[in-house]
């Protein structure tokens, strides 16, 4: 593989002697040997090209420069008693003798045509770190497009966490007073019941007390009319009715005693009732306010 500098100079040498020498190379084209010929041969016929072209025009003496480089190269090489590197030096030479006489005669080599091995791969490289630097630069903006999006979903997390945190306190009032409201109602419920017992109690006591007066009517009357068949069998007079009037005497003012305490237990049980309704009313509006004021937290 040709190194930097040696391509650098290469280049440069072809374009010196392009500019330096005419392009009009028919007959010395004509004049080229053909491949394969042995160097010997090819010596004697370059001798004999010198010994008829002295003074021919001024072409030789643009040439002559290039012309003695050569010939110090050849005598280098058949000079020198290392064969491997006279074979080396030969090789190589003979590269420079064909990109020179090509160079001259305007008719460019195969391998002066291709790019070197060094220079292929760093433009590959080029274009490899080009296309990893475009493909990475997409990366970097889709990452970022990423992280942006990530940020913004966390604010709606922490805004969605808030709202719910705040709807759970709210809730968590609410229970607390409904299980208060609960405990009211269950003690309600208590005190309805001991009212019902009362009021099953006066009942009752009214139910007693009315038997009670049937059996004193029923032992009445069959007195008065014992009495009565045992008068009427004596020829006896009638007796007074005092007694009966004292018995309907006595029914007056039990109903009017029970009467009393009825009205007694439903006064109660009005007064009672309408506390608890108070009571509820007054829950219920602070629950309605609770919600208007936690209203706005919740919309934002």
């Amino acid at each position: 593989m040709e190194s930097p500098e040696l391509y650098t100079s290469r280049t440069a040498t072809k374009t010196v002697i392009r500019q330096s020498i005419p392009t009009e190379h028919s007959s010395t084209t004509e004049l080229r040997p053909a491949r394969g010929t042995p160097w010997q041969d090819r010596l004697a016929e370059l001798a004999r090209l010198a010994s008829a072209s002295l003074g021919a025009d001024s072409r030789n003496s643009n040439a002559g420069p290039l012309i003695h480089q050569h010939l110090d190269a050849i005598e280098s090489i058949l000079r020198d008693p290392r064969p491997r590197l006279t074979d080396e030096m030969t090789t190589r030479e003979g590269r420079r003798h064909s990109f020179r006489t090509k160079s001259l005669l305007g008719e460019p080599d195969a391998s002066d045509l291709e790019e070197p091995e060094w220079l292929a791969k760093t433009r590959y490289d080029e274009r490899r770190c080009q296309q990893m630097s475009s493909e990475l630069t997409t990366l970097l903006g889709e990452v970022t497009t990423l992280n942006l999006e990530l940020q913004q979903r966390r604010k709606e997390s922490v805004q969605i966490r808030e709202l719910y945190e705040d709807k759970c306190r709210g809730l968590t009032r609410s229970v607390a007073e409904l299980e208060d409201e609960v405990s009211e109602l269950h003690s309600d419920l208590k005190e309805d019941a001991v009212e019902l017992e009362g009021m099953q109690g006066t009942v009752n006591g009214l139910q007693n007390w009315i038997e009670g007066m049937r059996d004193e009517q029923r032992k009445a009357r069959t007195t008065r009319d014992i009495a009565r068949k045992n008068m009427r069998r004596w020829g006896g007079r009638k007796p007074p009715f005092e007694k009966t009037e004292t018995g309907g005497e006595m029914v007056l003012d039990g109903l009017s005693a029970w009467m009393r305490g009825w009205k007694d237990v439903e006064d109660g049980f009005q007064v009672r009732a309408l506390g608890r309704r108070n009571r509820r009313e007054q829950r219920q509006q602070l629950l309605r306010q609770v919600s208007i004021n936690t209203a706005p937290d919740d919309l934002s």
